[in-house]
């Protein structure tokens, strides 16, 4: 609008940067207010124009002059009066221009020219492409800076770039970002190594380096398995070992190891020892092989061809066979039949002992030191060697009805022996150990010379006995009397060696004693058989009534009063008795 005034025009601009128009003598400075007195000489272009600065402060510049908002290398923002002081700058021109709400970044553009952006990073790659961050490409090298006109060609040739693995842990990328700090590779106690950019807090498993990827795994300690699900470290080119102990466990460790049954690797937490095998020897017993359990057996091989012959051990994994085995591995001189049958054990037949106890256990020394027994059942006539080890570690021979036992065991573990004993040590169990056995007369009355000698009993027998048929013959030998009643009369006897003879059971042993009553034999009939036996017949006369009659020795009685004198029969009467007894049964036998 238009105001006629009577002295002069004016023409100011207040604190905040309004612009004032009118009639009135300018008592402010002259930068702010303008007086004059020429028709509408209050321009607007005769007062300076107000900039913003920071924290809300405002300056005065030339009406021609310009405000300007610069990025600061802190990504802050400087407001102010004037031009710009470096690229990252924009100016405008108008009373408080520079006040804006989204400033944008700059960075330096591929031509070398300034490129606003959206985001404080840049970018410059290997192709020497540069600009906003956002647009550069994943898959080149690039080197990311975060200030103001950053991604100078220089940033670029002195970045360098690591591996990193946080997205796959068994391979490693190379990072495409350049790193500002350090590449690190850093190994964890799981055995886990990480490798990316950034810096150690620990001395110990982790490395810092500071060229293109440089942060290889080999910069660090490798880690190996232990027992007791520990961990340990060793130097990345050393290696870890898996072993198995004397006692047959697995054992895990850093380092080498010297032992035949141990096995080492150089990857990382490589020695995990799953089916880790068993050791036994081999090969002569020189060497030692992989097993899929831990049994271990040891063979004697003894085979003979006349002079030529063939004592050899035989080693393998496993139990003692029972199966035919191909030995023909075993020297031997040019001896065909030994050839053949080296291809053809019977390993049921050999001696042999097992073990489990630790590694290469089936050594020479092993089955030396084993416990093997003689073996006879008491239906055979010799005892033979055992072929296997007695797990009970005792050996026993004992007696029989009918003969000798021996074997593995205890004399505990059988119920019919009369005599036995233990033993424990190499083939200890032979007859030897048994109580000496009794020493008899021997006589034969039916074989000729008929010539007593002297006899050492077996082992079965405890006692002699001497017996006399009805002609008064002696028979002497080992044992209780037969129980065949050929023999008159018939005495044991054990006290000591040679202790049946003939004075034990003189000719008038047997008697006949008489009475007032008969001699009654003692009858067995069955059927037509008729079958009449008197071993010895006695008769005493008695005062009483009362009698008694017992069968076998068979005696009469009548009472207890005293017994008149005994009378002996001569030898002739006692056959002769022997003889009517006999035509006796066969009379009877005819009817």
């Amino acid at each position: 609008m238009t105001t006629r005034c009577n002295n002069e025009c004016g023409v100011s601009r207040r604190v905040n940067g309004d612009l004032v128009q009118g009639c009135w003598s300018c008592g402010v400075p002259e930068e702010s207010c303008r007086n004059c007195k020429t028709n509408y000489c209050n321009e607007e272009k005769h007062v300076d124009i107000k900039c913003w600065e920071n924290n809300r402060k405002t300056c005065f510049t030339s009406y021609n002059g310009v405000c300007f908002n610069e990025r600061l290398k802190t990504n802050e923002v400087l407001y102010g009066c004037g031009k710009c002081p470096s690229k990252a700058c924009k100016e405008c021109k108008g009373n408080l221009c520079n006040e804006v709400v989204n400033f944008p970044y700059f960075c330096l553009s591929s031509n070398g020219g300034v490129k606003e952006c959206s985001t404080s990073e840049c970018f410059i790659d290997e192709d020497s492409n540069a600009g906003c961050a956002s647009e550069h490409n994943k898959n080149t090298q690039t080197v990311l800076c975060n200030t103001p006109l950053c991604n100078t060609k220089e940033l670029f040739d002195n970045a360098f770039f690591c591996l990193d693995n946080e997205i796959d842990k068994l391979n490693p990328i190379n990072l495409k970002i350049q790193c500002d700090k350090a590449c690190i590779v850093e190994r964890l106690l799981n055995g886990n190594f990480k490798q990316k950019c950034g810096l150690c807090y620990s001395e110990k498993s982790c490395k810092e380096c500071k060229e293109n990827y440089c942060n290889v795994e080999s910069l660090v300690d490798k880690v190996c398995f232990k027992n007791n699900g520990k961990t340990c470290f060793t130097p990345y080119n050393n290696v870890c070992f898996t072993e198995r102990s004397k006692t047959n466990e697995v054992l895990f460790g850093c380092g080498k190891c010297s032992s035949k049954t141990c096995k080492t690797c150089k990857e990382n937490l490589c020695n995990k020892g799953e089916n880790f095998p068993y050791f036994c020897m081999s090969s002569e017993g020189k060497n030692v092989k992989e097993c899929p359990t831990k049994e271990c057996y040891i063979a004697r091989i003894d085979e003979k061809n006349g002079e030529n012959k063939v004592e050899q051990y035989h080693y393998d994994c496993g139990k003692c066979p029972t199966e035919i085995l191909d030995l023909s591995y075993i020297k031997t001189t040019n001896d065909t039949f030994l050839v053949n049958k080296l291809k053809k054990i019977n390993m049921t037949n050999i001696q042999c002992a097992q073990c489990n106890n630790s590694p290469s256990c089936n050594s020479d020394s092993f089955f030396e030191n084993q416990m093997f027994c003689w073996e006879k059942d008491v239906n055979e006539w010799e005892a033979k060697k055992g072929n296997r080890v007695c797990e009970k570690e005792t050996c026993f021979v004992g007696v029989e009805e009918m003969g000798l036992v021996q074997g593995c065991g205890k004399c505990s573990d059988f119920q019919n022996l009369t005599k036995c004993n233990n033993c424990s040590t190499f083939l200890c169990n032979n007859e030897t150990i048994l109580p000496t056995p009794i020493k008899c007369f021997h006589l034969n009355p039916h074989f000729q010379p008929y010539k007593m000698r002297e006899k050492k009993c077996d082992y079965v027998f405890q006692s002699c006995y001497i017996a006399r048929d009805v002609f008064g013959r002696a028979e002497q030998n080992c044992g209780d009397c037969p129980k065949h009643l050929k023999y008159q009369s018939c005495k044991t006897c054990n006290k000591n060696d040679f202790c049946n003879v003939e004075t034990l059971l003189p000719l008038t042993t047997t008697t006949i004693k008489t009475s007032t009553t008969e001699t009654i034999p003692t009858t067995k009939t069955t059927s037509k058989k008729h079958t009449t036996s008197i071993v010895n017949i006695t008769t005493t006369k008695k005062t009483s009534k009362k009698h008694t009659t017992s069968v076998g020795n068979i005696t009469t009685k009548h009472s207890k009063s005293s017994t008149e004198p005994i009378k002996y029969l001569n030898n002739f009467t006692i056959i002769f008795i022997y003889l009517l007894i006999n035509i006796y049964n066969a009379l009877f036998n005819l009817n």
